[in-house]
């Protein structure tokens, strides 16, 4: 007697509502002198991780992370082929799971409009993990 393979597929589509908000920024700012440049991202950055760490004792921030800092310089050549000055630049990347939505909104309003802040992207997140994937179902008859 021959093998039957019975193939079931389809799809199945739901709505969840998110849970979680992770956002990413970073801090990027650029200048000609290396020490000011470095000073001002590392002090910005300071008043985001302060405000990060007071909403995750009230309860509105589930977790955050802070990357180390980035510092790298630049130089550009005049049309002349004349180098320029070097421009230096510091970036810091952080990220944020937030658990309440109108404090994530209102932390989005207050830092995207400071200079030197770079709002990436947010992601929604249900139960810790992403939102379910398609499942594909094999089943064989012996």
């Amino acid at each position: 007697m021959t093998d039957l393979e019975i193939v079931v597929r389809g799809n199945a589509r739901g709505r969840y509502a998110p849970e979680r908000g992770v956002i990413d920024l970073a801090v990027h700012l650029e200048g000609p002198v290396k020490a000011t440049v470095y000073e001002a991202a590392v002090a910005l950055h300071s008043r985001i991780t302060g405000a990060l760490g007071e909403l995750e004792s009230a309860g509105a921030v589930n977790r955050w992370t802070a990357e180390s800092v980035r510092v790298y310089s630049s130089r550009a050549y005049s049309q002349d082929g004349e180098p320029r000055d070097p421009m230096y630049n510091t970036r810091i990347r952080l990220d944020a799971e937030f658990v309440d939505f109108e404090k994530l909104s209102e932390f989005i309003d207050t830092w995207s409009g400071e200079e030197g802040v770079a709002v990436d992207h947010v992601r929604w997140r249900r139960g810790g993990r992403a939102f379910p994937r398609r499942v594909k179902l094999r089943f064989r008859a012996e």
